[in-house]
């Protein structure tokens, strides 16, 4: 079968194009060109398609138009008000057999009207994009601006259903045909998924070694009163798993007879408010919802009640939960929730009856030993899916990692991604592959970024490359390097605290003499790129109500809380820390003492397998006036110390594990980094595409030297040097000159400039 749909494509600043489908926009792509997108797309939707979850029919339309809208929204920005031009493409179709009705998609937002009257699109349009953004913070809008290009593409997809066994083939086709119909006339098919048919089907997994909790939450379900239950329990404990595991005991009917053929209805908040656009349209189908399950004897299952509390009217107060409130208090519905210690105490500051109307039920984490009978049981089923066989020794290096240097997350959950992680890797071989601790070493590797060798406890650690690694990168600085190299060996021994960062360091002294560096140079080593560190100028943040845009608030994710979550393996860098607000460093002393942050969304972030670098400069301006000196270090530690000291909280102080003087560069280090940042310079791909190689005469430094050598300001003149005196010259002579592939660039200083001369290849 074929199906036609339509495209809609966002050219970018950097001719990239992101394509979204029209008619299903959860499906989307990111790419350079539209060739490469285009086979993604067709076989995401030939899927989707095939598994029932997309009709065959009403995604293409003859007579679309494509109109744009020029609006001014009102945003926040550092807890100021102010206005943004916006301009957002609408598509427009005419409803067939229905005079003046339109159908109207704004495709960014993903949202989808049907209007009465071509006169009242523009207006309409413009009404629903003002609620969808009202008051949003302007980071919300930034990525909403009409890219460089918008534009319709058509895609034709081929597609066909999964064939039935001959035998079984009428009565599945008559199965399909009725359980369709049903869906489409129940209300809540439009908003959930009814599990117990997902357990029949074999589409969810089950839950070994719950029986205990699994005998509780029966027994409150089968009470005569006081039947909602909120399951409580750290992210991967199996909260959601145990709801799994009663969806398949119904299906099996192992259940009290209360709970008999009931169905289990997974439902989120944002689904029951998603397309309503008029004035009591979502409390209509709440409403509807709210009768469907007490005329069925059914069940919900929401595993988020902030987003129950987060979805509504705005305007009014009224949101979802406080719509479901009355009939799970009166017992006419019933409710299964679910979430995190840390997410349940937000939900009580948002909405405490709601969260007092369900009898909590703690899911605890399994003792290591039974966690490990968990993993040995998926990963027998995993074998069967991806032709894989697990080895005792592998699970046990899996469950070694975990606890070396895993994710926060209880067990099993994350020991669950690792094995699937492990046979992923090593599926599709032509012989089923056995799995060895080394699998398991370059999963966890894989996953978190960091190296194999520091992971793997079967590699030693070579205490001398380490030193060297970070003296190529950091020059001048022993105290840096010592501590960097001392931290890689705490990791690599598993010595390091495991309720707290894997470390934490200020680093003190002037400008320009490699604190940064040293940044880059520990993330390069850890993670082999150097753009794990999230650097954050933290004279950004130093007004009150800062803070909050690290955290996030008004339920939005922070900048930092989201970009940890995003990536917890990384090393975190706050630049002149001395300028944030106070508050800033209430966070800081959770983050140092406890290794985590609650965000405005109630959840937490773990910042255990992140390493936080500090930057100050204070103190710097003294030492050079009392002379100290490299040669110096007790002395020079003391002194910033004392200057820490006098500026930062004790507590605060007192909870980093070091603090790093910085020494002033003399004029030999400054030679040996201008060295390394020529090296650098003259390595871009700007040479590299042309087929050359470049090198430089002594000389050369002696000139950099002349220009870039300032000792107030560290190496930081030096690149400003290298671009006026090298980079410059050369690109003009580039332009200029006829050289061909294989060429060397010899660079020397004469006369005050630098001098090019290219030398042939030599002859093969």
């Amino acid at each position: 079968m074929k199906t036609r749909f339509h495209l809609f494509l966002r050219q970018h600043a950097n001719d990239w194009l992101t394509a979204t489908v029209l008619t299903a926009p959860h499906i989307a792509a990111f790419g350079p060109d539209l060739a490469s997108l285009k086979p993604q797309l067709a076989e995401a939707l030939a899927q989707e398609l095939a598994d029932g979850h997309l009709k065959a029919h009403g995604h293409w339309h003859e007579d679309l138009s494509r109109r744009a809208l020029e609006l001014e929204l009102r945003a926040v920005q550092h807890q100021r008000l102010i206005r943004v031009p916006m301009r957002f493409s609408l598509v427009v179709r005419p409803v067939a057999h229905v005079d003046d009705l339109f159908e109207v998609w704004v495709p960014r937002l993903g949202e989808v009207f049907t209007i009465k009257g071509a006169e009242n699109i523009e207006p309409w349009a413009e009404e629903v994009i003002r609620g969808a953004l009202h008051l949003k913070d302007v980071e919300t809008l930034l990525p909403l601006q009409r890219a460089r290009g918008e534009r319709l593409e058509p895609l034709e997809v081929t597609w066909s259903r999964p064939k039935p066994k001959a035998e079984k083939r009428q009565t599945w086709r008559a199965q399909a045909e009725d359980e369709a119909e049903q869906a489409r006339a129940h209300p809540l098919a439009q908003v959930g998924v009814e599990l117990v048919g997902e357990a029949r089907d074999g589409a969810i997994p089950r839950a070994d070694f719950r029986d205990d909790v699994l005998q509780q939450l029966l027994a409150i379900l089968d009470a005569g009163h006081d039947r909602s239950v909120l399951l409580t329990g750290p992210t991967g404990v199996g909260k959601t798993a145990l709801v799994h595991e009663l969806a398949h005991r119904v299906a099996a009917g192992t259940v009290p007879r209360r709970l008999q053929d009931v169905p289990l209805w997974h439902i989120t908040g944002g689904r029951i408010i998603s397309g309503m656009k008029y004035l009591g349209q979502w409390q209509a189908r709440a409403r509807e919802i709210v009768q469907a399950i007490r005329a069925e004897r059914g069940i919900l299952y929401v595993d988020s009640p902030l987003e129950l509390m987060t979805a509504g009217d705005a305007k009014t107060g009224m949101d979802v939960a406080s719509f479901l409130l009355p009939p799970i208090r009166s017992g006419e519905i019933t409710v299964i929730a679910e979430t995190t210690p840390d997410a349940l105490l937000l939900a009580e500051q948002l909405n405490a009856p709601f969260v007092a109307a369900l009898r909590r039920l703690p899911v605890p984490p399994f003792p290591a030993a039974q966690a490990q009978a968990v993993l040995e049981r998926a990963a027998t089923r995993m074998e069967k899916t991806y032709r894989v066989q697990f080895t005792a020794p592998a699970l046990g290096r899996a469950l070694d990692l975990l606890a070396r240097f895993g994710q926060h997350d209880a067990l099993p959950g994350s020991g669950l991604r690792l094995l699937e992680q492990m046979a992923r890797l090593n599926a599709g071989q032509r012989k089923r592959l056995t799995l060895t601790p080394a699998h398991a070493v370059k999963a966890f590797a894989q996953a978190t970024g960091f190296s194999e060798t520091l992971v793997d406890p079967d590699v030693p650690l070579d205490a001398a490359a380490v030193r060297a690694h970070f003296e190529g990168g950091v020059v001048g600085q022993r105290e840096a390097t010592d501590r960097l190299t001392e931290l890689v060996m705490i990791i690599k021994a598993s010595l390091d605290d495991p309720e707290r960062p894997l470390g934490s360091f200020l680093f003190m002294g002037p400008t320009g003499v490699g604190k940064t560096e040293s940044a880059l140079t520990l993330a390069e080593y850890l993670f082999g790129a150097r753009d794990r560190v999230m650097r954050f100028d933290m004279s950004e943040y130093g007004y009150p109500g800062a803070a909050q845009r690290l955290v996030g608030f008004g339920r939005t994710e922070g900048e930092l809380t989201r970009k940890v979550r995003q990536q917890p393996f990384c090393v975190i860098l706050l630049d002149e820390i001395e300028k944030a607000s106070g508050e800033v460093f209430d966070l800081l002393l959770q983050v140092l003492g406890e290794g985590r942050l609650t965000d405005g969304t109630g959840r937490t972030v773990s910042f255990r397998h992140a390493i936080l670098i500090l930057t100050s400069n204070l103190g710097a301006g003294e030492q050079r006036r009392i002379g100290l000196s490299p040669a110096q270090p007790q002395a020079m530690a003391q002194h910033y110390r004392e200057a820490a000291q006098a500026f930062f909280r004790p507590e605060f102080v007192n909870r980093l594990d070091f603090l790093v003087p910085f020494a002033a560069l003399d004029a030999d280090a400054i030679r040996s980094i201008a060295a390394r940042m020529l090296d650098r310079a003259l390595s871009r791909e700007g040479l590299g595409r042309r087929g050359l190689t470049a090198t430089w005469d002594p000389s050369v430094l002696d000139l950099l030297m002349a220009h870039g050598y300032e000792p107030k300001y560290g190496a930081r003149p030096m690149k400003r040097a290298i671009e006026q005196h090298v980079l410059v010259p050369l690109a003009r002579w580039l332009l200029g000159a006829e050289v061909g592939t294989g060429a060397t660039l010899e660079l020397a200083a004469r006369d005050g400039a630098v001098q090019i001369r290219a030398a042939a290849p030599p002859a093969p």
